[in-house]
């Protein structure tokens, strides 16, 4: 375990230099683990997109984590880049500490429940578009 978060934490500092958190966040994670679990999401940016998915987190989904389920929201961070990486993306975080197994993380789904299908289809798309590779999900105890 030890060894992972090391790892981990190795991963983290080659990804990006210097982070600060912001505010609440959420994702996907593995339905198997237990309340003193926790998950990480990594999310490669693009460039041009740093502002825009920084937007959309706290103006519109984290609002709706919020509204949906506060315990949820409030167990999770959402950490934002300093500097860029070497490649130019820009890498950011959710933290789910703890992580609530039983919970919904699913960013669409809690989207749907805070809009209408059109407008959920629309953010879901919009945050998509930010990506510059496909997140990467953590999950451990």
């Amino acid at each position: 375990m030890r060894l992972l978060i090391i790892s981990f934490s190795l991963f983290l500092a080659s990804c990006a230099s210097s982070l600060s958190v912001i505010n609440n966040s959420a994702t996907k994670a593995s339905p198997t683990l237990n309340a003193s679990s926790k998950m990480i999401a990594v999310n490669h940016i693009l460039p041009s997109k740093k502002e825009e998915f920084e937007l959309l987190n706290q103006t519109v989904i984290l609002p709706a984590f919020k509204k949906y389920n506060s315990k949820v929201y409030n167990g999770l961070h959402f950490w934002i880049p300093n500097e860029e990486n070497k490649d130019g993306t820009f890498t950011f975080i959710y933290i789910a500490s703890p992580y609530y197994p039983e919970m919904n993380y699913d960013i669409f789904q809690v989207l749907l429940r805070q809009y209408n299908r059109q407008k959920a289809e629309e953010y879901f798309e919009q945050w998509m578009e930010c990506f510059a590779y496909e997140q990467e999900v953590i999950s451990f105890e």
